[in-house]
């Protein structure tokens, strides 16, 4: 099973090749990223910025990139389709289709500091604090917003320990980590019931109750851009402050995340913000969204059957 799911590459790098998302498929299938998937998404990011600017609201879609488009040479063996590659190929379908400005293509700038960062860690699918910084930086040269260099001065290393794929090898291989320091100017002010409860039953890594996490975070320094965001996004943008929800919540006035893949506009017409970003790792790109979350709804159906579990 380990071998179906990780790639044990070069100078001890590790790669998710399997899984139901079929990764490696990107890189040794022609068109698993079909035209089909092309044509799809530019259709969503279209009526994804109609809604918006309906709403007086800019939109920014950003794909958080394998790392086997960041690293492909520590895979050891053949990549043929790296080019077709989501990450590599569909900023450029979006020129064509005339939605760029929808887009923040982070790879380029992750490759400008690839020799002098170590941007992905090697025993997880996941980037760094450097890693997450160039799609941070990225999306604020966008947005015309000042991206905050200082957010990581307080990067320190940290203990070694045992990342989602160190922990499927045997034995386990552990890898050092760290992590941007505790947030200087963003603080929590609400948390919805899913949080709540991670929190209160030690349950913060669950992957079961990742999907629905709603934190909100306000930042009153004079320093902050004055824009209000709602960040749609994953694992890469996180409900806990370390990555690139965080980065966010630092550098601009008031920054709500939902943990989902699609919008859910309810929500986002309730809170009025000046910007809509949503974030996507690039192995579900093979996956369309719905944008019909409804985020409410789902944090009852997911905590009913907990809360009935504990009478």
């Amino acid at each position: 099973m380990t071998a179906e799911m990780v790639h044990v590459g070069k100078e001890g790098w590790l790669y998710l090749v399997g899984g139901s998302n079929h990764v490696l498929d990107n890189y040794v299938k022609p068109e698993t990223f079909s035209p089909y998937h092309v044509g799809a998404w530019i259709e969503l990011l279209t009526r994804r910025l109609e809604q918006a600017q309906a709403l007086g609201a800019r939109y920014l879609h950003v794909i958080a990139p394998e790392k086997l488009s960041v690293y492909p040479e520590f895979f050891d063996g053949e990549l043929p389709y790296l080019a077709q590659a989501p990450a590599l190929r569909f900023p450029e379908d979006c020129r064509a289709a005339g939605i760029e400005a929808a887009v923040v293509d982070a790879l380029p700038n992750l490759l400008r500091h690839k020799p002098a960062f170590k941007l992905y860690w090697q025993t997880d699918t996941h980037w760094t604090p450097y890693g997450c910084f160039c799609a941070y930086e990225a999306i604020c040269d966008q947005l015309g917003i000042r991206a905050d260099r200082a957010l990581l001065d307080e990067v320190r290393p940290g203990n070694e320990i045992l990342l989602d794929l160190g922990s499927k090898l045997e034995p386990p291989r552990r890898e050092g980590f760290a992590m941007m320091g505790p947030l200087k100017r963003a603080r929590r002010v609400a948390v919805n019931p899913i949080v709540a409860y991670k929190e209160r039953h030690d349950l913060t890594n669950d992957p079961g109750l990742h999907r629905g996490s709603n934190v909100v975070f306000v930042n009153n320094d004079p320093s902050a851009h004055p824009a209000r965001i709602v960040l749609f996004g994953d694992s890469f943008a996180e409900y806990r402050p370390h990555l690139l929800m965080g980065m966010l919540a630092e550098t601009v006035r008031e920054l709500h995340f939902i943990w989902s893949l699609g919008i859910d506009w309810t929500y986002v017409r309730r809170f009025e913000p000046d910007i809509v970003i949503t974030e996507a790792t690039e192995r579900f790109m093979n996956v369309v969204p719905a944008d019909d979350f409804d985020l409410d709804a789902y944090v009852i159906s997911t905590l009913a059957p907990l809360m009935e579990a504990k009478v």
